[in-house]
């Protein structure tokens, strides 16, 4: 509990900060700031700032591949949270009738964030551990679409999980 006091006492002192300088987690030592392949991700100039802010992130920039302890390939939508967390949303915001302008879009996209469903982002979190066994078993390659992760012999337990 004092954990979470601490985080909201944080949050209400760095409102109205930039994000890199708010102190959020920084009690957090084990945390990874995780940035997927995109190529804003993959620039200098990132790469310095994140060195700067976010000491333990993944790095995108090609000069670290399997050389750093927190490289991981692209494309491991299949594990990521945020990929799969963004495959829903993407569903969601582009449904029928199409958004036609981004307006519309970033419209939806507001609406469907805060209308997301703290179970679903549990769940996402709470099915990391079949899906990693998942990737093991397959030697890295791709989960295939229909793969349950609540049938795995890893599947959580927990009422969310199991609801």
């Amino acid at each position: 509990m004092y954990f979470v006091k601490y985080i909201f006492e944080k949050r209400k002192k760095s409102v109205g900060l930039p994000i890199h300088k708010r102190k959020l987690f920084q009690r957090n030592q084990d945390m990874v700031f995780e940035q997927d392949f995109a190529p804003p991700h993959c620039t200098n100039e990132n790469e310095k700032f994140m060195e700067e802010n976010f000491p333990a992130h993944t790095p995108t920039l090609w000069r670290f591949e399997d050389n750093h302890e927190l490289f991981f390939g692209a494309k491991w939508d299949d594990l990521w949270v945020i990929e799969r967390y963004w495959a829903i949303l993407s569903q969601r915001v582009y449904r029928n009738p199409r958004p036609k302008h981004i307006s519309a879009v970033m419209r939806r996209l507001r609406e469907e964030v805060a209308n997301t469903d703290p179970n679903t982002l549990i769940k996402l979190v709470h099915e990391i551990p079949a899906r990693m066994n998942e990737i093991y078993r397959l030697k890295g390659k791709k989960i295939p679409s229909d793969f349950d992760p609540s049938k795995s012999k890893f599947a959580c337990t927990c009422d969310v999980c199991k609801s």
